[in-house]
């Protein structure tokens, strides 16, 4: 992925950082993020590791299966895709837990094994902290099998969870920049107005959905789904028949390749931590 800063091609996770001014630059190398299949690769790895820490602590711990990422579609600021709409409305519904090995284990433990096997587990206290805005900071132990297995696989605890965090956080990081941006702000109101005339009174997609559900309120399913149906489509005809769309696509890259270069130390040193730790991951993982 590229994007453009005045002057400058960021590679978002990828080799090197370009940043230049009449006719000058400067080329900053990096390791190119890990694989799709490295990524789940490094979570069985850590899953591994958990298991045995909580082994040789005297406790079970079953370890969760890894999947890739789904591939979905994601709409952070607002569905703009209409045939989608029509085929999925809000998406599907909250899925019930099933009752699983870890959760029957768990609930036949007395109340004081329950608290050991969590301090076992994730350790006490937030010695490892990272600072993602205003008010918002992320916290975690850096003791327990949690960061035990990390510290096995990225060797730098503090700097892996650091840049984790930031890298996997750093959408956010942008929305929150776009959405105080004036010419967002303008064009929301407009596509505010335009869902208004198509009856439903919000502001920004997040108030729709409250509207929606405070009209569904007690009705059949069926009745519950067609209507968030027929909001979603709203929602995505007035966003492509706006400025809004528009708008995001000039809008969010802007912000997106500053927050890049702003982070660019911690997105590249979490490449190379986490390609450190692939071979680690074999050994913990038993593979050759």
């Amino acid at each position: 992925m590229k994007v453009m800063l005045r002057g400058a091609v960021l590679v978002a996770c990828g080799l090197s950082m370009v940043v230049g001014s009449s006719g000058s630059a400067s080329t900053v190398s990096a390791a190119p993020p890990v694989s799709a299949a490295e990524r789940v690769l490094l979570r069985s790895a850590e899953e591994r590791l958990i298991h045995d820490c909580m082994a040789a602590a005297g406790f079970k711990y079953f370890e969760k299966p890894v999947v890739a990422e789904s591939g979905q579609p994601d709409f952070p600021y607002v569905v703009d895709d209409v045939a989608w709409a029509r085929a999925n409305g809000y998406g599907a519904g909250p899925v019930a837990p099933a009752v699983d090995p870890a959760g029957r284990y768990f609930a036949g433990l007395s109340r004081e094994q329950q608290d050991a096997w969590r301090l076992a587990l994730v350790g006490s206290g937030r010695q490892l902290s990272v600072e993602l805005g205003p008010g918002r900071r992320l916290s975690a132990s850096s003791t327990g099998c949690i960061a035990s297995a990390r510290r096995t696989l990225y060797g730098d605890l503090a700097r892996w969870f650091k840049a984790r965090r930031l890298t996997d956080n750093l959408g956010l990081l942008v929305q929150d920049r776009v959405r105080r941006d004036p010419r967002y702000l303008a064009a929301m109101a407009e596509w505010a107005g335009c869902v208004k005339g198509r009856g439903y009174d919000a502001d920004d997609p997040g108030e729709l959905r409250e509207v929606v559900a405070a009209r569904n309120e007690g009705l059949a399913a069926p009745v519950v789904r067609a209507a968030e149906v027929s909001a979603t489509v709203a929602e995505a005809m007035c966003a492509q028949s706006t400025s809004l769309v528009r708008t995001l696509r000039e809008v969010e890259p802007e912000y997106r390749a500053a927050v890049t270069a702003e982070r660019w130390s911690e997105l590249v040193g979490l490449n190379g931590l986490e390609q450190d730790a692939v071979p680690r991951a074999n050994v913990a993982l038993g593979n050759r």
